[in-house]
């Protein structure tokens, strides 16, 4: 775990076990001004979380051990209320929707665009033009296989989002 205290910024808590994103994302979002923890292990993390706030969580979604979707689950058992932004480099819709059921607040796709995530983790929804966006130059399954995401999020950003993936996937 690193950590650089800002006096009266945003703490920003990432855990993904790749150490080169961790660095990159430590230093652009140090310069920034927020207050930067990090985390390779999502374990350690959890146990920070349990005795410490965090405004927002910067997470991968592949690690070893636990899933970005597990850890996830865990913050939010353990009563964070902090924005979740998970990040992947082999988004799928699948992996969005579980996010976004987990209680997800954004979902960005690796390579990571600097923007997006500083513009995530302050609350502007960038959701459908990381991840969605991203999937739809990759070959669309046919029709028959798709079952559709019919649950709603309760976010009209999302379900809009969400909408144009079925659209996606349906031509």
């Amino acid at each position: 775990m690193t950590h650089r205290a800002r006096k009266h910024a945003r703490k920003v808590v990432i855990v993904d076990d790749d150490v080169q994103v961790v660095t990159m994302l430590d230093r652009f979002l140090t310069e920034r001004q927020f207050d930067v923890v990090t985390f390779v292990r999502p374990i350690e993390a959890l146990r920070f979380l349990a005795h410490c706030r965090a405004d927002a969580i910067l997470a991968d979604v592949r690690m070893p051990g636990m899933s970005g979707i597990e850890f996830l689950r865990e913050a939010r058992m353990s009563r964070s209320a902090a924005r979740v932004v998970l990040m992947s480099g082999y988004p799928t819709l699948g992996s969005v929707r579980e996010g976004i059921e987990h209680g997800a607040d954004d979902f960005l796709s690796k390579p990571l665009s600097l923007d997006q995530v500083e513009k995530a983790l302050l609350g502007t929804r960038v959701f459908a033009g990381s991840v969605l966006e991203d999937m739809a130059g990759a070959a669309c399954p046919s029709p028959e296989s798709h079952h559709g995401l019919d649950a709603s999020t309760g976010s009209p950003e999302i379900d809009a989002a969400v909408a144009v993936a079925d659209d996606l996937l349906a031509s």
